[in-house]
């Protein structure tokens, strides 16, 4: 009982109609994710998110535990729930860059199972609360994640303007979700890498996003058969960097994000698309001890160590993501490229710990 009216005082303080009542169809669905909203947490008119309390994925033999939330429809059709719901994921996974990616689960199967129409106060709270509980007003650490920022973002206003974005601006973001490793429980098990595929279509974004230069008005004529020969008024590498000069003041990182850029332009990009290349990248053997790959080394060696591969393929991804998101919402943030840290255990062994540092 005390519970109830907890949840009835939350629902009269965000002036959401009152779902405890007759006549107001309640859906629901448990999501897993990184970070979890305090408390009852309002998005737009029909969908509010509440707390669900911890849970798991299972990767293989090995679980990843995460926090939940319910996802919650007021005033809609099961059917109709379950396309907000979709809608609402492809926010969520590209606001929060998720792991793992809720597109992937859902599409698996595992988050299908829809509840309702209940009362709120009659949905089940697990016992154990969730652990990442953050302010859903003010999330751009966690946008950002190693990135030290002073930006004001909401969730709500960042769903609102999401919601609104134009489809061209749209296939882009689902494009940058598009999940390449679908289905595949442990990575390290997988035989076709599909690493480059991954990097150039990230690059079918910067590309859409960042733009070209004009051509140049004169046309030299080829000399063997007269036809004008068409070119850029500036040369691509100089007009990407000059793109990134505009919009980083750090020149550190621009030279970062330029030199990721060069390669994955040239190197793979036009190699994927035109030759139809394939990553060959292998696991080195090495004795216990902790490797660090800078994006340097990731550059350096990606075509024969698959860390350094997948430290690119991330490297791009967000460079293309931070692109994406001053598009949308206009933020203007570029953090620097992270240090990956990688800890292996014996020969041939996976990889036992992961993260990411920031000197920022």
């Amino acid at each position: 009982m005390r519970r109830h009216r907890r949840l009835k005082a939350q629902l009269r303080k965000l002036g959401t109609p009152n779902v405890l009542g007759a006549g107001v169809s309640v859906f629901y669905t448990r999501v897993p994710t990184q970070w979890s909203p305090a408390g009852i947490y309002r998005l737009s008119e029909e969908v509010i998110l509440r707390p669900a309390g911890r849970t798991y994925i299972q990767r293989g033999f090995s679980r990843l535990y995460l926090d939940s939330v319910y996802f919650m429809t007021y005033g809609l059709s099961i059917d109709q729930h379950a396309i907000a719901l979709r809608s609402w994921m492809q926010f969520h996974d590209f606001l929060f860059w998720s792991s793992p990616s809720l597109l992937s689960e859902y599409e698996l199967g595992k988050l299908s199972k829809h509840g309702g129409p209940r009362f709120l106060e009659d949905i089940a709270v697990y016992a154990e609360e969730n652990a990442y509980v953050i302010d859903y007003d003010n999330i751009a650490a966690q946008i950002y994640w190693t990135h030290n920022t002073n930006a004001a973002v909401s969730y709500k206003y960042a769903f609102s303007v999401f919601s609104h974005i134009e489809k061209p601006l749209r296939d882009l973001v689902s494009l940058w979700l598009y999940p390449f490793n679908r289905g595949i429980d442990n990575l390290w098990l997988q035989i076709l890498d599909s690493s480059y595929l991954n990097i150039s279509s990230k690059i079918v974004i910067l590309e859409s996003i960042i733009g070209h230069s004009r051509n140049c008005p004169s046309l030299p004529k080829c000399e063997s058969c007269g036809k004008s020969l068409p070119h850029r008024l500036i040369p691509e590498s100089i007009w990407r960097r000059n793109i990134l000069k505009s919009k980083i003041d750090d020149i550190e990182i621009v030279e970062q994000y330029n030199m990721t850029l060069e390669l994955a332009y040239r190197t793979i990009r036009n190699q994927v698309f035109h030759a139809g290349l394939f990553p060959e990248a292998l696991e080195p053997v090495m004795p216990e001890y902790e490797e660090e790959y800078d994006f340097k080394r990731m550059i350096d060696e990606y075509e024969s160590d698959s860390v350094a591969l997948s430290g690119l393929t991330m490297n791009v991804s967000r460079i293309a993501r931070c692109f994406l998101l001053d598009k949308i919402f206009g933020w203007g943030q570029f953090p620097r490229l992270p240090i990956l840290h990688v800890v292996r255990i014996g020969s041939g062994a996976s990889p036992v710990a992961q993260r990411d540092d920031s000197s920022d």
